[in-house]
């Protein structure tokens, strides 16, 4: 929706100032033409400078996004696709530095958090956070931030601080986006609540069908399955998550799944040859809770 308000403002501003020039370029001629055109000739002159004004604004407000966007869609690019994201880092540090807008200066922020806790650098995504004017953000972008909060003190294990995070952003997450419908999920499963995680990562899944939100969420539906003992829909789960791979982080993580299910097949096995029913699957919380701390790109 917001993105279609903002075509539709854009549109509006593009119209508005085709028809201001163009009434100074239907004035210009008037002013210099002998004999002077008639009131039919103006109104042919304005619409026809209107137009060509219109699509004159149109195109340069374009030329000037695309290039705008270029060096973030650049450091996206080598971030998804690298082993190595520092050029990435480096290349939004940059555009950070030189930019003095402080809305666009907020955006570029979110990004570069977002790079760091994919990249599983949590303090530096909080630092990044941190020199956000949280003031100066929209609705939407406010959502972001508090979702990017939480994700980030997840990824650390740090709970406490994810559950004030949320107390904080509850009034922002009434009509929550796919991203933090995701987090949302990892929080659940974070507190051990497989059930109500199943159900938020399923609808980010619904709400956002791309191969990278696809992916993300069934490395973490994998997980809920495997601390409810459903090992076999777990690799189902990791076998769909292969399918979707977009990111070098996602398969790292996709790796680390397959590991932890690897586990869980053993502890499996071992239990029909061992009298003690319990002791393996403690055995296994107690040692892979980090290691199911996945990523996931929201």
């Amino acid at each position: 929706m917001s993105k279609a308000l903002y075509v539709l403002k854009s549109l509006i501003v593009c119209i508005c100032a085709g028809i201001v020039l163009g009434f100074f370029i239907m004035l210009g001629v008037w002013a210099f033409s002998d004999p002077k055109p008639d009131a039919e000739k103006c109104l042919t002159i304005l619409r026809v400078a209107s137009a060509i004004c219109a699509l004159a604004v149109s195109a340069g407000k374009l030329i000037y996004s695309l290039l705008e966007a270029r060096p973030v869609n650049k450091a996206l690019r080598i971030a998804q696709q690298s082993d190595d994201p520092q050029r990435a880092y480096d290349i939004l540090n940059k555009k950070i530095e030189r930019t003095s807008d402080t809305s666009k200066k907020n955006a570029y922020l979110l990004i570069l958090s977002a790079l760091y806790t994919e990249n599983e650098s949590c303090d530096k995504a909080l630092e990044a956070l941190g020199e956000i004017e949280f003031n100066k953000l929209s609705k939407e972008l406010a959502q972001e931030y508090f979702n990017a909060y939480m994700y980030a003190y997840l990824l650390k294990n740090d709970i406490k601080n994810a559950e004030k995070v949320y107390t904080d952003a509850e009034p922002y997450f009434t009509k929550p986006a796919p991203s933090v419908l995701g987090t949302l999920g990892v929080f659940e499963y974070a507190k051990g609540s497989y059930g109500k995680a199943r159900s938020y990562l399923l609808q980010s899944k619904a709400a956002d069908d791309s191969d990278r939100n696809i992916c993300s969420c069934d490395l973490y539906l994998a997980l809920c399955s495997l601390k409810e003992g459903n090992v076999e829909d777990a690799k189902a789960l990791a076998l769909e998550a292969e399918n979707t791979l977009s990111t070098k982080s996602n398969e790292r993580d996709l790796t680390k799944l397959r590991g932890l299910i690897e586990k869980y097949e053993t502890i499996a096995s071992a239990r029909t040859d061992t009298a003690d029913d319990d002791e393996p699957y403690e055995e296994i919380t107690d040692t892979t809770d980090n290691e199911e701390r996945t990523t996931t790109d929201d």
